[in-house]
């Protein structure tokens, strides 16, 4: 029954937004979790060995595995109503969380638009265009009849539910994390945005949704009603990334003749109904032929590679890589000789043209611009 819902998520939203850091640690502190809901010293061990790696790879996922550990092994002890502790705490955590980063007047925070419920784990099957809502609305009715059916079989009903407690706590606390959470937070004016918190932390509770499924007892029915839906899900998928193929290779051939060390700024933007975005299309053509100064990740202070005021490979500001990549940046005399990658028309968004930029014109001037700007947006 898990095998395609596996398979979906593995490539679901946040896989195909390039989130590998985050992505590889939510993977590692599933294993740790894993070895802890275990018990045993030598299991306990090895995930407090895996524990840096954890939190080497990305904080949120060693959060994550830490707080779960934790609320566990408090569950465990408590009785009675004092198993209602944990859950009372942690969302008085959350609350506070919320009125302090809602209250701060140093931060600036972004909400979600959409409506909070959206975001309960089946979001993260929405990757690419419209159609894919109908795979987070298949996978929302599939868990409903499983659990639906599975309720229906139990002798003493009353224990369906106790005996899953856990499981079910875990979830709603990640799902009113991602309810109660801004989506963006800028603590720093110099430094770059926490960007996509609770479309991060959806991964979580998707998580939690198939260890849910998995305490299920397993049904054919349950894998002859996945199997198609997965089956379309990657013809999609393949269709997406073709699209996104073709867009990389137009880059590649107009960047291949540039001579090395070429600096470059770049437009480069999805259709208006997609969710994922394209940040990275240029970055990769540029490869050993150009330098993007627009990338955002120097200047944003949150990755390895650093960067200092006017050096010639990469922007130091947040504020002019943001302009940078939206379009709107004002090119300055001491930029030049700089070029733009941008795309050619609204009717092939893969076909990727450049051209010379003159000084005090905006470099998003010619090519295509969806409707509303993408940077630090999304569709819900």
């Amino acid at each position: 029954m898990l095998v395609p819902c596996i398979a979906m998520l593995t490539y679901s939203y946040i896989f195909h937004m390039g989130f590998m850091n985050y992505y590889l640690s939510l993977g590692l502190a599933s294993i740790g979790l894993a070895l802890v809901w275990r018990g045993g010293r030598n299991n306990l061990i090895a995930a407090v060995i895996l524990a840096p790696s954890i939190l080497l790879a990305h904080p949120l996922g060693f959060l994550w595995f830490l707080g779960a550990s934790a609320y566990r092994s408090l569950w465990l002890r408590l009785r009675g109503l004092a198993k209602l502790l944990p859950l009372v705490l942690a969302l008085a955590v959350l609350l506070g969380a919320r009125w302090f980063v809602g209250h701060h007047q140093g931060y600036e925070v972004e909400w979600r638009q959409s409506p909070f419920w959206q975001l309960n784990g089946t979001d993260q099957f929405h990757v690419f265009g419209d159609r894919y809502r109908y795979f987070s609305m298949a996978i929302g009715a599939f868990v409903l009849a499983a659990t639906t059916a599975a309720w229906l079989e139990t002798p003493v009903r009353r224990n369906f539910w106790s005996d899953r407690r856990l499981i079910i706590e875990l979830y709603a606390i990640c799902f009113c994390a991602t309810a109660l959470l801004p989506e963006n937070l800028h603590t720093d004016p110099t430094g770059g945005w926490i960007g996509a918190l609770v479309t991060r932390l959806s991964l979580v509770s998707a998580v939690f949704g198939l260890c849910w499924l998995a305490s299920l007892p397993a049904r054919r029915w349950h894998l002859l009603t996945m199997v198609p839906v997965a089956v379309v899900f990657f013809v999609f998928l393949y269709q997406d990334t073709g699209l996104l193929n073709r867009m990389e290779a137009s880059a590649e051939r107009v960047t291949r003749q540039l001579p090395f060390g070429t600096r470059t700024l770049a437009t480069i933007f999805a259709p208006n109904d997609y969710r994922t975005i394209y940040l990275h299309v240029p970055d990769r053509a540029c490869i050993g032929h150009c330098f993007l100064v627009s990338n955002y990740e120097p200047s944003t202070r949150q990755f390895r590679v650093r960067v200092l005021p006017g050096s010639p490979v990469a922007t130091a500001s947040v504020d002019d890589s943001e302009d940078m990549q939206s379009g709107t940046y004002d090119v300055q005399e001491e930029d030049l000789p700089l070029k733009q990658l941008y795309q050619c028309a609204a009717s092939d968004l893969t076909q990727i043209c450049i051209r010379d930029l003159a000084e005090d014109e905006k470099n998003g001037r010619l090519g295509y611009h969806p409707v509303s700007n993408p940077f630090f947006s999304e569709n819900p």
